[in-house]
């Protein structure tokens, strides 16, 4: 019997191919962990939403006003004034991750077609384990998350 004709792996190849599965598990394993962090995605989400609003305030030349729908949703609304009537803007809604909320309902800031908030305010988004991310809108309307 020649074992040499027979089919099958060494032992240098089955360590090679081991060691790279292992490589790609650590890689993706460290990659999943930045998916798990609801505050965080609830921060981000709500500054993007806030920066897409501001954009399209200066792209439309229009009014758009930001504000909480519910303690978990944040809808844009357009509109001539920002004491004025306003309609929802489609497609310009953020809902917040899962166990994230916003600990205040009342606040709402307003772009103007310039770009420029018509005030200087920040609100608190919390998550279950009570930790909390504070966002700030300036009167230019630059967005920032504090930490």
């Amino acid at each position: 019997m020649n074992y040499r004709s027979e089919a099958g792996l060494t032992i240098l190849e089955l360590l090679a191919a081991i060691g790279l599965m292992a490589v790609l598990s650590g890689i993706a394993v460290t990659n999943l962990r930045v998916v798990n962090k609801p505050l965080q995605n609830a921060a981000s989400s709500a500054e993007l939403l806030l920066q897409l609003a501001r954009s399209k305030a200066i792209s439309g030349t229009q009014i758009i006003k930001v504000k909480p729908k519910s303690s978990t949703v944040l809808a844009a609304f357009s509109g001539t004034t920002c004491s004025g009537a306003t309609t929802p803007v489609p497609n310009l809604s953020q809902a917040l991750p899962s166990g994230t909320s916003l600990s205040d309902q009342t606040w709402y800031i307003c772009f103007n077609s310039r770009g420029q908030a018509d005030a200087s305010i920040s609100f608190n988004i919390n998550d279950m384990g009570r930790k909390t991310k504070t966002i700030k809108i300036a009167r230019g309307g630059g967005v920032k998350i504090q930490k």
